[in-house]
């Protein structure tokens, strides 16, 4: 038997499992962007704006989640802006009801 007369398949072989190991780290990284939580206080922020005493929600919430996300560069993007602005409002409005 001639044993070079099949030896490209080894380094096909080695370019396949390569290939799959590339797209095994390019999905694992794509997750955890897509994952990305903003992690915060919000009794902090809630004191935060309950002495500033804002006249537009809207308006402190972008602020705040502007200011914090660029205190901590690893989370700062536009989606977890947004993401923590959306969460913030939402937890004030929560808390104004229930006061």
């Amino acid at each position: 038997m001639n044993k070079h007369k099949f030896s490209f398949l080894s380094p096909l072989h080695l370019m396949k499992q390569m290939s799959h190991n590339l797209n095994r780290i390019i999905d694992h990284i794509n997750d955890a962007e897509n994952s990305m939580t903003v992690s915060y206080d919000f009794k902090e922020a809630l004191e935060e704006y309950n002495r500033m005493k804002p006249e537009c929600l809207d308006e402190f919430c972008a602020n705040y989640s502007f200011g914090y996300c660029l205190l901590h560069k690893e989370l700062d993007s536009p989606e977890n802006r947004e993401k923590m602005y959306q969460t913030l409002k939402q937890q004030i409005i929560k808390h104004q009801k229930a006061s």
